[in-house]
């Protein structure tokens, strides 16, 4: 590539020092290489990590090294790092190193309060957080009468990097600068499943396919509504969920609420999923399949659907009411 070309295209130089997330984290790196392959991309090396960690990363996971990045870098860490050595076992925990682009965990830990919110409104369901083991799940075949023993199914759900990049700014708009996201959104939970089940529409094979697609996102709806109240919010949110449902008292959280909720929604899921006992092992694999495949959409048609734009400054009168 030539000088001019690299200067035009590339925000980043060799020899830089930047800000790199991983996951929802930010470590400090180094820029070694540079390269423009449809978009640009640069070879980063992690300050105090063996050069096995080097990786080549895309332009949308590295900030400039400032001090405005670096207070951002320790707010994500007081967030979401904040229980790393308390909770070891847990599968939220955030890992100690940063891993490789090809097998990246998002290991995050979104606020969690369980105290029921406007006096009972939405109805609730058991959906208690227990320990989740992080072996693999033997499961049976999708069909249940067909056992095939010795089935192995991986039930891990990763959150894309560009999905957690959106989440980390989420936070950082709520928690950090108190703005409140505008609802109803632009485009609500129930908008995105209509727009993804449209788009596997072509690539459905048979009937049955599309009847269980279309069931699969009905259940992803409805654990969003029930879930959304109670483990889905921020403190500094409550009181406008009150307030929307005051307004709106026949909609549903997922005709109210948008992207930033869902992919709370999705980050919740990982750990509730593997210890739904009550599942039948067939409707599980289903499940977590189809919620894989519904984030590798939201990778690529997500970011059209979250701008900051969309939050707004929260009023000194909501102040008072949020403390």
């Amino acid at each position: 590539m030539s000088n001019k070309l690299s200067e035009k295209c590339l925000k980043f130089a060799e020899g830089e020092k930047v800000l790199c997330f991983q996951g929802l984290l930010v470590y400090e790196a180094k820029c070694l290489k540079t390269e423009y392959k449809n978009e640009p991309r640069y070879f980063v090396h992690y300050n105090g990590w063996n050069k096995h960690w080097d990786e080549w990363v895309p332009e949308a996971r590295i900030m400039k090294h400032n001090e405005e990045n670096l207070q951002k870098q320790k707010d994500l860490l007081k967030q979401y790092g904040k229980d790393k050595h308390k909770e070891k076992r847990k599968s939220l925990t955030l890992p100690d190193k940063p891993k490789r682009s090809k097998s990246v965990k998002i290991q995050s830990k979104i606020e969690k309060d369980t105290e029921k919110t406007i006096d009972e409104r939405r109805s609730s369901v058991d959906l208690a957080v227990v320990e989740p083991k992080r072996k693999k799940l033997r499961v049976d075949s999708l069909v249940e009468e067909k056992e095939t023993p010795g089935i192995l199914f991986d039930i891990t759900i990763n959150i894309p990097s560009e999905l957690s990049i959106i989440l980390a700014d989420d936070w950082d708009l709520i928690n950090h600068q108190k703005q409140l996201y505008n609802l109803p959104a632009a485009m609500t939970v129930e908008g995105i499943l209509k727009k993804y089940l449209e788009s596997r529409e072509n690539s459905i094979v048979t009937h049955q396919t599309s009847i269980e697609l279309k069931e699969m996102a009905l259940g992803l709806t409805e654990y969003f509504n029930v879930m959304l109240g109670s483990q889905l919010l921020y403190k500094f949110e409550r009181p406008q969920f009150g307030a929307i449902l005051d307004q709106l008292p026949t909609h549903t959280a997922s005709q109210i609420y948008g992207l930033p909720h869902f992919l709370r929604f999705f980050v919740q899921m990982r750990t509730i999923l593997p210890n739904q006992s009550l599942l039948p092992k067939s409707a599980l694999v289903i499940l977590i399949t189809s919620i894989r495949d519904c984030l590798k959409y939201l990778r690529t048609h997500g970011k059209a659907w979250f701008d900051t734009n969309d939050y707004v400054i929260a009023p000194a009168e909501y102040h008072r009411r949020a403390m």
